[in-house]
């Protein structure tokens, strides 16, 4: 994830944190701040190419092939995360509302 995030020029706005194994990944709007709209457009990609990752962890029950296409639908939602950044127009590619924050002050 971190690899793809920087050959795409995204290292400075899909942040990655966590352990090899146990990855966990923040998004940034083409300003920096935290952004729950680029999320969802990360996320709704990554379920495009069959990958359910709101959080990265590797498990023992993956082959290598799994791991594989994960890495490669990575890729993808990262080349248009760097698309989307340029235009400053994240909403074409959403398909929806914006994921909402687990914690917050008021439900």
């Amino acid at each position: 994830m971190r690899s793809s995030a920087a050959t795409t020029g995204n290292g400075d706005h899909l942040v990655v944190r966590g352990r090899a194994g146990d990855l966990v990944f923040a998004t940034q709007d083409e300003h920096r701040r935290p952004s729950q709209q680029y999320r969802t457009l990360f996320l709704r990609r990554l379920l495009t190419g069959g990958v359910l990752a709101p959080s990265s962890v590797v498990s023992s029950a993956l082959s290598d092939a799994d791991i594989d296409h994960t890495v490669g639908v990575v890729a993808q939602a990262c080349a248009v995360y760097r698309k989307t950044l340029d235009t400053g127009v994240p909403g074409p590619w959403l398909g929806g509302r914006p994921v909402r924050l687990v914690f917050r002050r008021v439900a």
